[in-house]
């Protein structure tokens, strides 16, 4: 952090008519890693400004726009200042309530409060204005109609041309159209009404045009609540009390999937609207919008607002003006929509709150969840995670007593639990029924299962979660595998556009005809993603209408939507796709669900690996069966008695969670500690190297002191990915059992290493309860 101030001495300017003394100073918080800088405010600018107004300000030889979280009388230095250069969109501003959230998700998470603010901020840091259009309507309607339109007003002769103009507005009872709008409609040039206009026969206004979200509202379903069991009345008696009180809670709503979760969270809501309050509803992927915005939307109608990172900027700011006009009480969308500026916050809901996508991955690295409780608690509004599968932390935290614990444990109506079979591929291998590990990798029993749901007209959901044709291009030759260049990883082979691609920079380039090693022609293909599986589903079914839904095929605005639609009129037979797939879907007509392989995420180097299998199992077990056909679900691995594929095959939860605590207590691992993840990184190995162990020289001393009791900081070692995008990669993990004394240490130990010379050199990733540890 840089001083807390905006100070850059230059030579005395001349006398100038405004400047500090009389006026006020602006503290403004910037998207760098600075400190809140200050500014004074020009004459000029005084009735403009205001604590959360948007800014552009000079810093250094440049211009910068930033946030003023702070208007004083006194600068609170003797440097000369600079003016604030302007405001940034005129009618935004970001509520106190959130820059005091902003403070302490900036000092938790390791951040400056200019670079939380700016993720915070509903449109950014960004100069945005309302999008207008100019319509006119005639000046003297009842003129047109009671005398003949040959004469105007003022007299002069009225053309052909001109009456049809007259004809047209009438026609929609004088409604505001556009010049161009008109004239189309009166099939004259658009000359003639922009005369008109200079006649004074037609007025011009201003209209505001609103640009809405993409998710229209289709009548397809019954809005009607849905009748609950006693036990979903008992659970939302247990949500509603403290939410009439006005009292914060936090609960964790832990119920199987169909059991019925979605139908609490409208009552919840429903009962928020009614008592003037309202409410944030997260989801932990933009696919899941369409489906969750339609539901919402049928029973509480256009004061459902849609906020994610695929909304255009106007959209966005658009939605924030809906927001302040109490247009939009309700806002439901990706981690990002936790930050909607809704007044009298009563209820927020955190569907699936397991998910990894709720933790952000760059700057600021907040975790929605978390960050959910703690706006909950400052305004007193009733928090409620739900999932089928509760997150350790979660689940901990129930069972300690600091959310409360309800539970929903059966599906609703007569559908039992989906039959599980988990088919052992060695088997099969030895048997020779499986050609190579690259190849179809859908074994005899999965074949025979999706042609006999297909053969009665039902759906087949496949996972796997791998994108891409081909996950390795290796050597035949010399062995070595296709890398990418600035990362530490294989190359991805994408077929559609006959491409290798790396997954984690995006570095694309073609696919070698000769090893760039050796020069030998002996490349091939290893692995597979979803693109060769779809391949191989359209030669064994070719009948059959395949969906593929993964980032590369929904890449384009609105693409999931329509697959989504497509799935919903039963125009699809098999959807294919990774994790996307996996979250909150209620398909009906869906009988049979198939995991292609469910080691992958075994195989990665992070504690939460088994959580996360078991997690994806469950939660796509969940999807078969909803309707009134008994469910299946085959589930292909090579480890099936890993205990996270055995206890999801049984259904057995306890079972999985009572080992899987049990190994984390041991470790002091989340929930029985907290971890901050210090990765150092820069183009040079050996200068990295030597900057870790410089830092974990700084912080491992402080451990000794009492009041860092108990905190250990592991490493540095290379991080498991040891390259990316060119830099090179060492970690270090801070452990300790309260955040409080764990975060003081780090940043007494940064305040040190700060100081080193060439610290310039490295860039340093400081990651508040890690997500991943790659």
């Amino acid at each position: 952090m840089s001083a807390d101030h905006a100070a850059y001495p230059r030579k005395p300017s001349p006398a100038r008519t405004e400047g500090p003394g009389a006026l006020s100073y602006a503290r403004v918080a910037l998207n760098r890693p600075l400190d809140p800088l200050t500014y004074y405010i020009p004459e000029s600018l005084s009735d403009q400004l205001r604590v959360g107004a948007l800014v552009e300000v000079p810093l250094r030889n440049e211009t910068a726009a930033g946030v003023i979280v702070d208007i004083v009388d006194e600068p609170g230095t003797k440097h000369q200042l600079k003016p604030v250069a302007r405001r940034l969109s005129a009618d935004f501003s970001i509520e106190n309530s959130l820059i005091e959230l902003g403070r302490w998700l900036s000092e938790y998470y390791f951040c400056s409060l200019g670079e939380a603010l700016a993720c915070m901020s509903f449109i950014g840091l960004n100069d945005l204005s309302s999008r207008t259009r100019t319509a006119v309507t005639l000046a003297d309607p009842e003129h047109w109609l009671s005398v003949s339109r040959e004469a105007a007003p003022d007299g002069k002769k009225v053309t052909a041309t001109q009456q049809k103009v007259i004809a047209a507005l009438l026609a929609e009872t004088n409604r505001p159209q556009t010049p161009r709008e008109l004239a189309e409609a009166a099939g004259v040039s658009e000359a003639v009404p922009r005369l008109m206009l200079e006649h004074d026969w037609l007025i011009a206004t201003e209209e505001e045009i609103l640009r809405l979200d993409d998710y229209p509202l289709h009548d397809d379903g019954d809005p009607r609540p849905l009748k609950l069991t006693d036990t979903q009345a008992e659970v939302l008696k247990e949500l509603l009390d403290p939410l009439h009180a006005g009292r914060y809670q936090t609960f964790l709503l832990h119920g199987v999937t169909g059991s019925g979760k979605t139908e609490l969270y409208l009552r919840v809501i429903e009962d928020a609207l009614k008592i003037g309050r309202t409410a944030i509803v997260l989801v932990p992927e933009i696919a899941l919008t369409p489906q969750t915005v339609q539901s919402f939307r049928r029973r509480l109608g256009s004061t459902v607002g849609v906020y994610h990172s695929r909304l255009s900027l106007g959209q966005k700011f658009d939605l924030w003006k809906r927001i302040k006009t109490d247009e939009v009480r309700v806002v439901i969308g990706a981690r990002s929509a936790l930050f909607a500026p809704l007044p009298s916050l009563g209820a927020i809901i955190v569907d699936e709150e397991h998910e990894s996508t709720y933790k952000q991955g760059e700057t600021p690295r907040y975790h929605a969840r978390d960050v959910a409780v703690m706006r909950g608690s400052r305004e007193n509004a009733v928090v409620i995670l739900g999932s089928a599968t509760p997150s350790a932390e979660s689940l901990h935290n129930a069972r300690e007593g600091k959310y409360k614990w309800l539970r929903l444990p059966e599906r609703i109506g007569p559908h039992a639990p989906p039959v599980m079979n988990v088919i052992d591929m060695k088997r099969h291998w030895r048997q020779g029924q499986i050609e190579s590990a690259g190849e179809s990798m859908l074994s005899p029993p999965l074949r025979d299962a999706i042609a006999k749901r297909l053969e009665v007209g039902e759906q087949v959901m496949l996972l796997l979660n791998r994108r891409g044709f081909a996950n390795q291009i290796l050597c035949m030759a010399c062995g070595k595998l296709r890398m990418c260049p600035d990362c530490d990883v294989p190359m991805t082979y994408h077929k559609t556009v006959n491409r290798l691609m790396c997954h984690w920079c995006g570095y694309k380039t073609e696919l070698p005809k000769v090893c760039p090693e050796c020069g030998a022609e002996e490349i091939k293909n290893l692995g597979m993603g979803t693109q060769r599986i779809e391949e191989v589903l359209a030669e064994l079914y070719p009948q059959a209408r395949i969906q593929r839904i993964d980032t590369d095929s929904m890449r384009r605005q609105g693409a999931f939507s329509a697959a989504w639609e497509k799935i919903n009129r039963h125009e699809i037979d098999i959807i294919l796709g990774t994790q996307m797939i996996a979250k909150g879907l209620h398909l009906e007509q869906v009988t049979l669900v198939g995991v292609i392989l469910a080691d992958f995420a075994l195989f990665m180097p992070d504690f939460r690996s088994a959580e996360r299998t078991y997690s994806l199992l469950t939660q796509m077990a969940g999807r078969a069966g909803r309707g009134s056909i008994p469910g299946e679900v085959i589930v292909q691995s090579f480890m099936p008695q890993h205990y996270a594929i055995d206890t999801a095959a049984r259904l057995a939860e306890e079972a999985f969670y009572e080992r899987e605590l049990k190994y984390r207590r041991m470790l002091r691992f989340p929930p029985f500690g907290k971890l901050v993840a210090i990765t150092v990184s820069g183009t040079d190995p050996e200068f990295v190297r030597d900057m870790a162990f410089r830092f974990g020289g700084l912080l491992k001393p402080l451990t000794y002191r009492p009041d860092y009791h108990g905190i250990r900081v592991l490493g540095p070692t290379p991080a498991p990915l040891g390259k990316l995008e060119g830099q090179w990669r060492w970690r270090l993990l801070a452990r300790g059992e309260r955040p409080g004394p764990l975060h003081a240490l780090v940043r007494e130990g940064l305040a040190q290493f700060n100081k080193a010379p060439n610290r310039a050199r490295i860039h340093l990733t400081i990651d508040a309860d890690p997500f991943d540890l790659m």
